[in-house]
């Protein structure tokens, strides 16, 4: 070494260390906010730049919204119900023996007579048997979502002015009854939820001088409504499904 001149060999290894902890800190700062935390980050944010908060508070506050529009948008108990209902009659391609129907708060199913009935007999068929231990299996799914289920009989008027009330009364009622009970011995529902009602030749849905129409009008349906939906008139129920 040379006199009067200073070891400067060490001095590099002073820079090197000082960016070896600035890139520690780089990669610590990285690691901080590989998940940040968007209230942090405004905090942050408005510490630096106050004029930047409005634009940050604001996308934090869409964000939020977004997300709540997809919490609240779930699948609907008895929109499920309906479609399942529905594709078990395509299933078994009973479109002409079998309607499902949606509305407001309720599901309608309507059978005509002669897949339940034999002519003036309220005694059940095999075939309709089948299909309602079809749609009980589904129903049974849903029984704590449902509020009621209504079995409403229908008869037709033959011959017009023909005192047929006692006939048509009791046929009417016995069918929906037997429906009801059918239904109530798979023990799926709670038996206060089944009702069973009979119309007679009353609410007829078709022209009854011809007949198609009586056909029409001969049948048996099923008023499936949702828990704690406002209770309403047939006539308000008819209005949608018909």
């Amino acid at each position: 070494m040379r006199r009067g001149h200073k070891d400067e060999g060490g001095s590099w290894m002073d820079t090197y260390g000082d960016m070896v902890t600035l890139l520690l800190c780089f990669f610590v700062l990285l690691y901080a906010i590989s998940a940040v935390d968007q209230t942090k980050w405004a905090n942050l944010v408005k510490s630096l730049n106050p004029a930047a908060i409005e634009t940050i508070e604001e996308e934090i506050k869409d964000g939020a919204e977004k997300e709540t529009v997809q919490e609240v948008v779930v699948p609907d108990d008895f929109e499920e119900l309906y479609e399942s209902l529905k594709s078990e009659v395509e299933r078994n391609q009973m479109l002409e023996e079998i309607t499902v129907k949606k509305g407001t708060g309720f599901t309608f199913i309507s059978f005509k007579n002669n897949l339940c009935f034999d002519g003036n007999s309220y005694i059940l068929r095999d075939e309709v048997k089948t299909v309602l231990d079809d749609f009980c299996s589904i129903l049974g799914k849903y029984e704590s979502e449902i509020g009621q289920i209504q079995v409403l009989g229908h008869t037709a008027e033959v011959t017009p002015g023909e005192n047929n009330i006692l006939n048509d009364r009791f046929l009417s009622s016995n069918r929906a009854a037997s429906v009801l009970v059918y239904m109530q011995e798979k023990d799926i529902f709670a038996p206060e939820k089944l009702v069973s009602i009979g119309y007679g030749q009353y609410r007829p849905i078709a022209d009854n001088t011809t007949p198609d129409g009586r056909a029409s009008n001969r049948r048996v349906e099923l008023l499936i409504t949702k828990k704690d939906a406002v209770v309403r008139s047939l006539e308000d129920y008819y209005k949608e499904v018909y």
